[in-house]
């Protein structure tokens, strides 16, 4: 689904088509209280549809910020597992693993993995995975040496520095 940005929510397109439809129910409003010869029984039906336009977007972008919060929830839900995990001592090893098994079971990912650069070799190595999906991992080839494999999340983040959290309708900064 097409994405309109909107006062710094990414409102689906449906919200826009709403918003578009509100400004114009608006515009014409205002134009029938310039005209006083204009037919008396259009102005309630010009006013009732703004209404209705109005609340309808106002509930597009409302579940569309809700849906967000939630996400938002799970992650900081998430982030204090993992203070709590990282307290108890864990190796390396299983603390990665564990980490893997909190964003799939706790967030609701389909899949979590953690990888590590070899400098050696300029490739990205499986280091945990959790998850339906778990043997995706084992397909996957991140090489930052071939511009081809390292255009999508993993390579971006080794390119980057920074991490990404990727589902399939949106990438948050995490």
């Amino acid at each position: 689904m097409k994405r309109l940005f909107l006062a710094r929510y990414h409102v689906p397109l449906t919200g826009g088509y709403l918003l578009l439809a509100a400004v114009w129910l608006w515009a014409t409003h205002l134009w029938l209280n310039t005209r006083p010869e204009a037919a008396s029984w259009l102005r309630p039906l010009i006013d009732v549809s703004f209404i209705t336009v109005t609340l309808g977007w106002g509930f597009v972008v409302f579940g569309y910020i809700s849906r967000e919060m939630k996400v938002y929830l799970q992650l900081s839900r998430l982030v204090g597992e993992l203070h709590r995990l990282s307290l108890s001592g864990i190796s390396s090893p299983a603390f990665e693993q564990a980490i893997c098994r909190l964003a799939v079971e706790e967030v609701g990912f389909k899949l979590a993995w953690i990888g590590l650069l070899d400098p050696a070799t300029q490739s990205v190595l499986p280091v945990a995975r959790w998850g339906d999906a778990s043997d995706y991992v084992d397909l996957v080839q991140v090489r930052m040496d071939d511009r081809e494999r390292s255009r999508g999340p993993t390579g971006t983040t080794c390119a980057w520095g920074y991490r990404l959290c990727r589902s399939t309708l949106r990438t948050i900064r995490v």
